[in-house]
């Protein structure tokens, strides 16, 4: 975390002495056809469709997901628009879903069942993008629902990662 803010300050500091034009994006927890299998969502599908269960913990973790299509279509209108230059904004779906929740959505595609484990819980329990900035400067919104994205990504990891 602080490298992330100590790079927003630089971002500044050369916006200062050197007039370089500059927008903050913070990007949220974004998942899709392609992503690495280490992270979570892939790593969630590609469990249930080997075993037919997937084993999660910090099932009430609450966390911001976003598909890689809506996260690229943030990015390119926030390129293209001047009002948003030396701006801070974060480009996320704009509400929370729990990771038992999200396993939920999961197992019902690809009929395979939960299986909750104890562990110790992830130090930020709750993250959620405000993406109220975005909508109001650029009338910005993910075009593609998390139900929608699940299903794309179980696709793709279907096709290609199981045999």
């Amino acid at each position: 975390m602080r490298t992330k803010i100590s790079s927003e300050y630089l971002c500044k500091g050369y916006n200062f002495t050197n007039g370089v034009s500059y927008t903050i994006v913070r990007n949220f927890n974004t998942f899709g056809p392609g992503q690495n299998k280490s992270s979570l969502i892939p790593t969630l599908i590609v469990e249930g469709l080997k075993n037919n269960e997937i084993e999660v913990w910090g099932a009430d973790t609450v966390r911001d997901f976003q598909y890689i299509d809506n996260c690229i279509g943030g990015l390119v209108s926030i390129a293209e628009s001047e009002a948003l230059v030396g701006e801070t904004l974060n480009l996320a779906s704009g509400y929370g879903i729990t990771i038992g929740e999200i396993t939920d959505m999961i197992c019902m595609y690809i009929d395979a069942e939960r299986i909750d484990i104890k562990k110790p819980k992830p130090i930020s329990h709750k993250s959620i993008g405000d993406i109220t900035k975005l909508k109001s400067m650029l009338d910005w919104r993910p075009k593609v629902s998390l139900e929608k994205s699940v299903e794309r990504t179980i696709d793709y990891y279907h096709s290609n990662y199981i045999k």
